[in-house]
């Protein structure tokens, strides 16, 4: 398993494509937007993206992620009443 802070995705990609066996490539640092890390998965830069500090600010970021790019969460039914108004299709549940 490879580990890339964003800074040194250049060299995680190739190694993805040279390696015979299954693996997986972790970005991790410096990643703090939703449409980052989605380009660092769409580009194949690396198969995974870890958060720490962008978590640590917003425990919700994964739900802000996919209002931004247009996903639905899955959320438990106690969390259905508190959907944003701007985001009316954000949760199916």
């Amino acid at each position: 398993m490879l580990y890339a802070y964003s800074i040194y995705l250049d060299i995680c990609q190739p190694s993805l494509t040279i390696l015979a066996w299954p693996s997986s490539a972790i970005a991790v640092g410096l990643i703090t937007e939703p449409e980052q890390a989605e380009a660092i998965i769409e580009s194949g830069q690396a198969n995974t993206v870890a958060l720490a500090r962008a978590m640590l600010y917003d425990p919700r970021w994964p739900w802000h992620a996919a209002a931004t790019l247009g996903a639905q969460v899955v959320a438990p039914n106690q969390y259905l009443r508190s959907q944003p108004r701007e985001y009316k299709s954000l949760f199916k549940g």
